[in-house]
């Protein structure tokens, strides 16, 4: 995946982008930061806040133009940790000026800005989550209340304090994974 000698798609943008995060883990934030071929071209401090589960940033790339590779960082606020995403873009290509970046977390990483630009793509796999219980498992149908200790499918519908979401894995709830807690790794609000 860092092999710059492939033809890696990319996204046609104008001269700003719209980044779009959905987040599955709402860690407090200290920052955002955007670089285009490891110049730091936007920042966008939280303040070590927790963000929305979803969260988008309009960054200029006005200053570039042609086929580029964005490094987005999300600098976690209450570790040293900090999530990467890469996304190859064509600046003033025409075409839609939106995009999300996967996040793939790493153990460890600074926060300060590459002094190279960034040669390898965020892995696309999203978050598992398993659970045991130490009662069986039933299996509810598909547009019932949410409960612990059941299994769902992916693609059931439940509804939880009034509010319909569809399962998007497969697993055996537990408390504390209500619907409203993990909406974007197991549940997509509907």
């Amino acid at each position: 995946m860092n092999d710059n000698s492939r033809t890696w798609p990319a996204t046609s943008v104008g001269s700003s982008v719209k980044f779009n995060w959905v987040l599955t883990a709402r860690h407090r934030t200290a920052s955002w930061v955007y670089y285009v071929d490891g110049t730091e071209v936007a920042t966008f401090n939280d303040n070590n806040a927790i963000p929305e589960a979803t969260v988008s940033h309009t960054v200029d790339v006005s200053k570039f133009s042609g086929k580029h590779t964005v490094l987005a960082v999300w600098n976690i606020g209450d570790t040293a940790n900090a999530f990467y995403s890469c996304v190859d873009v064509n600046i003033g290509g025409g075409g839609s000026s939106t995009t999300s970046p996967t996040t793939a977390p790493t153990t460890s990483a600074p926060t300060t800005a590459p002094t190279t630009a960034p040669t390898t793509v965020a892995p696309t796999a999203a978050p598992t989550a398993t659970a045991t219980s130490s009662a069986a498992s039933t299996v509810a149908p598909s547009g019932s209340e949410w409960a612990p200790g059941v299994g769902y499918e992916t693609g059931d519908v439940v509804t939880y304090q009034g509010v319909s979401y569809k399962c998007r894995q497969s697993h055996t709830s537990i408390r504390s994974w209500e619907p409203s807690v993990y909406t974007l790794a197991l549940w997509l609000p509907l």
